[in-house]
């Protein structure tokens, strides 16, 4: 794999196994998360994503001396502000008694939430905030990045802004605050269109946040799926190198998104490149750190073969029969 494309990949790819539409039980997901990160020559797969109502089957599956199972959890919510932030407070406190217990099998660093309706204005929204950074100071324990989840509507924009005044305004302990998106779901109207997504990258590279996608991320380009056109998660990563690097006019996020041809995507050991343009694999991997951190998928062996399907992931030559 080239350099470029190895930077844009690395530790990439959240397991979100147990979730529709794979659906899988937990054992039969972490087996298959273990079979695959063993397999992964290009080392792109990074956490396993986890209810947390079922975390606690998770962590009892887990085997200690293995490598340590990295985890991205998501609490339970609630119907308003007053039960999401009880709810919040009870899971911090079971993801810290688990992580106590299992500490040498599991590493909880991730969480994932999503604010209840009432909460969603920008008045609301920034006291939740407030309320959940006072609770992760608490509490956190190992919980290093939190992304919240926001639909992109008109009001986004004022949303992320209070994300960012957030951001801004956490110590050095504090957990990193970004944003999550959901790029797609169980129909065509769950997916944000190819504008709406490139505008929420643009907005968060200009205010400096951390992001998330996931949903309908299986396969590297944008595709035809069985409710509609489903975003690939190699255009993502591309537009989000091409957004950190500030040097992208109206229109180009977008057409990124757009694009189906392989032939207009270019890697190799030195530079990534979509037609005419291009960037680095340091400019790839400063985009991973500080902007699209990762995108989640609920299958973890078809990126993979998609990927050697491109000729973008190298397939081993299989060993010759032997006959008798």
């Amino acid at each position: 794999m080239p350099c470029a494309l190895a930077s844009l990949l690395h530790r990439s790819l959240d397991f979100a196994g147990l979730f529709p539409p794979a659906s899988l039980p937990v054992a039969e997901a972490l087996a298959l998360y273990r079979k695959e990160r063993a397999a992964d020559s290009a080392g792109i797969i990074a956490r396993f994503v986890c209810p947390i109502l079922r975390l606690e089957e998770l962590v009892g599956s887990a085997i200690p001396g293995d490598r340590p199972l990295a985890v991205s959890v998501l609490p339970r919510g609630g119907r308003n502000a007053g039960e999401f932030l009880a709810n919040l407070e009870t899971d911090l406190a079971v993801i810290r008694r688990l992580s106590q217990l299992h500490g040498d099998a599991v590493f909880i660093d991730t969480l994932e939430l999503r604010p209840p309706a009432e909460a969603l204005a920008p008045t609301p929204l920034r006291r939740l905030l407030a309320a959940i950074q006072a609770l992760l100071g608490r509490q956190s324990g190992a919980i290093r990045q939190v992304f919240v989840e926001l639909a992109p509507t008109p009001t986004l924009a004022s949303q992320l802004e209070a994300l960012a005044e957030l951001s801004g305004q956490a110590t050095g302990g504090s957990p990193v605050i970004g944003y999550k998106l959901r790029t797609g779901g169980s129909d065509a109207a769950a997916a944000p269109s190819a504008a709406q997504t490139a505008a929420a990258l643009a907005s968060v590279a200009a205010l400096g946040l951390p992001m998330k996608c996931t949903g309908g991320l299986h396969r590297p380009l944008r595709s035809a799926g069985p409710s509609g056109a489903m975003h690939g998660f190699v255009n993502l990563l591309v537009a989000a190198t091409l957004a950190s690097t500030r040097m992208t006019e109206p229109g180009l996020l977008e057409a990124v998104l757009e694009e189906t041809d392989p032939a207009a995507f270019r890697f190799d050991s030195h530079a990534l490149g979509w037609r005419d343009r291009r960037a680095t694999a340091d400019h790839a991997a400063d985009a991973r750190r500080r902007l699209l951190v990762s995108f989640g998928s609920c299958y973890v062996e078809q990126p993979r073969q998609e990927l050697q399907k491109l000729g973008w992931w190298h397939t081993p030559n299989r060993a010759p029969a032997i006959t008798v």
